[in-house]
């Protein structure tokens, strides 16, 4: 479960990203001399909605916020709280002209 509520819950929200990693990883397996036939249920799309608080809904993402600033929240967004320049770029993109202000 690499994005947690962003490709859980729902088979019809299941990204093609999410069908593909459980691809690759069966893909290791058969490559380790492991049989991936035996991996039934690596996907997540049965699983509960992520409740507040757990691992999947801790604020680690980006989005605008107010007066040249970005706001830490648990939705995904295209800025990551892990991802190295992410605050900059929410910054620049939110309230600038995005890479031209931020060199």
């Amino acid at each position: 479960m690499i994005n947690g509520g962003r490709e859980c819950g729902s088979s019809a929200d299941h990204p093609e990203k999410a069908v593909k990693r459980e691809g690759y990883f069966k893909a290791f397996l058969q490559d380790m001399g492991l049989d991936p036939s035996l991996e039934t249920d690596i996907g997540c799309v049965n699983e509960e909605p992520f409740l507040a608080g757990s691992a999947g809904h801790v604020p680690s993402y980006f989005e605008k916020g107010a007066a040249n600033q970005c706001n830490l929240v648990a939705n995904p967004t295209g800025y990551h709280l892990f991802a190295q320049d992410d605050y900059k770029r929410c910054v620049c993109d939110s309230h600038g002209q995005g890479e031209q202000d931020c060199p």
